[in-house]
């Protein structure tokens, strides 16, 4: 069984995240808009410099230092262009640019306070395009399908709106029309929490990409009763989890998916071989030297599951040929053995 496949496609996740990544891939002629006098000489200069820091350290320097330059050359791009494909772009870049460091909204929030103006105030004309990439309006309520409005309600609760809700619900507005949007998205998103199972929290963040450690992540109870789903849809959550392992810088996300990668061996019978295919063993391997403590750490314990676990299935497979598995007090030793076991805790049980 080769289960390698489209790894790739595992990510982007969804049908936005796929959206962008296909505008991200439209590299746009910034010197054509010079030369047609469509921006400013400086913004063009600054647009392709920014393009071109691939490494997060350079891209954090260069914000550091022309944070300013930065807040202003995307306002100006996006204010002064009119092509969809375009606007798309620049949105995308900035969307990027902030899920690397949320902090980064700092720079836009001082750039428009010297201007007297609100951070919001250059993005909320975007929502009045006909564009559904940038406006995705009503989602919730004219969506027909239960499966899409449940997914968009999960990315919503993920990126922690249902709190901001509440707090925005507490204040007064001269529009009735906010207030009762407010309401509605409150009761909606209140219907979602009430239906969402620990697997639907787990599914929903893992496809954001924006892993944390949250309760699932540590829950024997979880991993027990759930890490079989993980082969749902043809391996769809594994391959996002092993991407991760691939392509994410942040240590938090690393450290997080190496450690998921490791429950799931310990709890999947056929993990190790499932993860073998998938790629996820080496990448995990790759992290037990990465800068990060904690990333080293769960990169260690979970190469431990991946190299025990093979020990561990064969045992069991011999209890249960000879018919042990009926003997009460042997079961309670070959547990608490493979359980230490497990864990990396035992180099080999002596019987």
């Amino acid at each position: 069984m080769d289960i390698r496949g489209a790894v790739d496609a595992a990510v982007p996740t969804n049908i936005i995240a796929a959206k962008a990544a296909e505008v991200r891939a439209n590299k746009v002629n910034w010197q054509s808009y010079l030369q047609g006098q469509m921006i400013s000489g400086e913004d063009c200069e600054f647009i392709q410099r920014f393009e071109q820091k691939r490494n997060p350290e350079e891209k954090q320097e260069l914000l550091q230092t022309e944070g300013n330059q930065c807040a202003k050359t995307f306002i100006n791009l996006m204010t002064h262009i009119s092509k969809e494909q375009t606007v798309q772009y620049i949105l995308t870049m900035v969307d990027d640019m902030l899920q690397e460091n949320h902090q980064r909204v700092c720079i836009f929030f001082d750039y428009a306070k010297r201007g007297k103006n609100t951070a919001w105030s250059y993005f909320l004309p975007m929502l009045n395009r006909q564009d559904l990439f940038t406006v995705h309006m009503n989602l919730l309520e004219k969506s027909t399908e239960r499966e899409t409005r449940q997914e968009y309600a999960l990315a919503m609760i993920q990126c922690k709106v249902l709190k901001q809700l509440e707090n925005l619900d507490q204040q007064k507005y001269d529009d009735e029309d906010i207030s009762e949007d407010i309401k509605f998205l409150l009761d909606k998103l209140g219907e979602s929490v009430q239906d969402l199972s620990s697997f639907d929290e787990y599914s929903s963040e893992l496809k954001s990409g924006r892993l944390e450690w949250s309760p699932v992540h540590k829950s024997e109870k979880f991993w027990r009763e759930n890490a079989v789903r993980l082969n749902e849809k043809n391996y769809e959550l594994l391959k996002i989890l092993t991407k991760l392992l691939e392509v994410s810088d942040d240590p938090q996300v690393l450290a997080v998916a190496a450690h998921d990668v490791g429950e799931y061996v310990r709890h999947y019978p056929r993990g190790k071989r499932v993860i073998e295919q998938l790629g996820g063993k080496q990448l995990v391997m790759n992290h037990m030297h990465h800068e990060d403590q904690q990333v080293r750490y769960n990169a260690l314990l979970a190469v431990q599951k991946l190299m025990v676990h093979n020990w561990y299935v064969k045992l069991l497979l011999t209890v249960r040929s000879v018919g042990l598995e009926r003997d009460t007090n042997f079961l309670l030793y070959f547990y608490g053995a493979g359980i230490k076991f497990s864990c990396g805790k035992a180099a080999l049980i002596k019987w």
